[in-house]
């Protein structure tokens, strides 16, 4: 086959691919250059589709799933330091996009999600995070590790100073090179406590006095329940006025009973041809129970005598 022809093997017929119809690996920037050289240089060594290791062993499966999540984080990692810089260069504003986000999904064709992923990864890690984008880059930390780890570090306050902070980066990516993003997280809740308990106990001072203050607020506005004696709230617990109506959650068995007596009303009511809905609740509220329905074919019921006599 001729040089400038490219074979491609598609069901079993064999296409020949003009190579100015495949991605020029020798002008744009050496990053891109290099991804398409790899990409080319993988669809020469297995056919797209043909990749089969039933004849390796074990050992070899497992090298190549290790070894193919190498290069997928590399990737992951220059493609978020891209989206970094298109979001500093606004490059959605070029086309009209709305946002970063809906600008990457649209490049991508992907959904807004992985984009929106993507966007936010790129934006904390511009944020310093020194060891955590080398990491990163040299694929020690997936994606998500590295969203994690820059969530945790952030959320630190200011006051525990550069070094503590950068110590506790440096302790999350220890945590990260033995434990998935998901068990991951869960240190990261709890990392302030690690580097100043104090602090952390403080904290959780207040937010327990918030919530505490919370509750008692709404324990004073809403009746702790119904006072049968006064008819409405009880007096010692509610501030509600005395001629306002009791709370929603007290008339619920008022509503129910205006809800079956409305039900029982339409379904007692005239018959319209003779006819009634299989299952109609009674008159009096019990449980539906069958009513007969005229057997299809058979002439109208008749009027009994007291209707024909009235």
């Amino acid at each position: 086959m001729d040089k400038g022809i490219r074979a491609v093997t598609v069901g079993g017929t064999n296409y020949g691919v003009g190579m100015s119809d495949q991605p020029d690996t020798t002008t744009g920037h050496p990053v891109a250059q290099l991804c398409r050289r790899f990409a080319d240089r993988l669809d020469e060594l297995v056919e797209p589709g043909s990749l089969t290791l039933w004849s390796a062993d074990d050992a070899a499966v497992t090298e190549v799933i290790t070894a193919a999540e190498d290069v997928i984080r590399k990737a992951m990692a220059v493609q978020t330091v891209a989206v970094g810089e298109a979001g500093r260069r606004d490059l959605a504003k070029n086309v009209g996009a709305t946002s970063t986000t809906a600008w990457l999904a649209d490049v991508l064709t992907a959904r807004r999600a992985k984009a929106q992923r993507v966007t936010e990864l790129a934006e904390q890690l511009s944020r310093g995070l020194a060891a955590t984008n080398a990491a990163f880059a040299a694929g020690s930390i997936d994606a998500e590790q590295a969203t994690v780890i820059a969530e945790a570090v952030h959320t630190l306050p200011d006051a525990l100073g550069a070094a503590v902070i950068a110590q506790g980066e440096h302790l999350m990516l220890e945590w990260a090179g033995q434990h998935s993003a998901q068990v991951l997280a869960g240190y990261g809740c709890h990392l302030l406590a690690f580097l100043a308990p104090e602090i952390a106990d403080a904290q959780d001072a207040e937010a327990l006095a918030r919530a505490e203050a919370r509750d008692a607020q709404r324990n004073n506005t809403v009746s702790a329940g119904p006072d049968h004696r006064a008819g409405c709230g009880s007096a010692a617990t509610s501030t509600r006025s005395p001629g306002r109506s009791c709370p929603r959650r007290w008339n619920r068995s008022r509503d129910l009973v205006d809800c079956r007596a409305r039900t029982a009303t339409r379904t007692t009511g005239p018959r319209v041809s003779g006819v009634r809905t299989r299952w109609s609740r009674s008159a009096d509220g019990r449980w539906p129970r069958p009513i007969p329905r005229p057997v299809t074919g058979s002439p109208p019921m008749s009027p009994s005598p007291s209707a024909t006599s009235s």
